[in-house]
């Protein structure tokens, strides 16, 4: 049986296709369960292996981001979540670690807006409004910290920090 060019060139680019595909994910396996152990740096290097393979693979920017995050490498992080935020603009998650990241490097009126756009894509992030409070708070805008507070407080009465943070204010 002769196999003509076509198909064998479909055949060549499903293989290399799927054989990509599980190496992908095999890096990104591994940048997870280097994440999980504390190996940061190794996990940001698994999860830039996935992302040669495959540009735009969500999850590996994603993960990557949050890898940054944690070492403070907070321009990095931001680049990632950037990223993330392109390949799915409604990720609620994305922009929440956005306004962390511009938070910690104290870019407080950038991370208000990411936070805010947080709360559009899910109004019950109770995390976004403690950490929008705080960026307020940072800025000296006391009452709409105390209103982020209070809401954060609504959605999830038995965390602490935010009753914490809100100390500061009210006593």
């Amino acid at each position: 049986m002769i196999i003509s060019k076509h198909l064998l060139l479909i055949l060549i680019s499903v293989f290399l296709l799927f054989g990509c595909q599980s190496a992908r994910d095999e890096f990104y396996n591994n940048g997870v369960d280097f994440g999980d152990s504390g190996k940061f740096h190794q996990a940001i290097s698994s999860y830039t292996k996935a992302i040669e393979i495959d540009p735009e693979f969500f999850k590996a920017y994603y993960n990557r981001g949050t890898m940054n995050l944690i070492l403070s490498e907070y321009d990095k992080a931001i680049e990632d979540f950037n990223k993330a935020i392109v390949l799915q603009p409604e990720c609620a998650e994305c922009y929440l670690n956005l306004g962390t990241a511009f938070n910690r490097s104290e870019n407080y009126s950038q991370s208000i807006t990411k936070y805010t756009k947080a709360l559009e894509l899910n109004p019950n992030l109770w995390i976004a409004y403690m950490n929008r409070g705080r960026s307020y708070y940072r800025l000296e805008k006391y009452e709409l910290a105390l209103l982020d507070y209070n809401k954060a407080i609504e959605i999830n009465p038995d965390n602490d920090t935010v009753k914490l943070w809100k100390s500061e204010i009210t006593d």
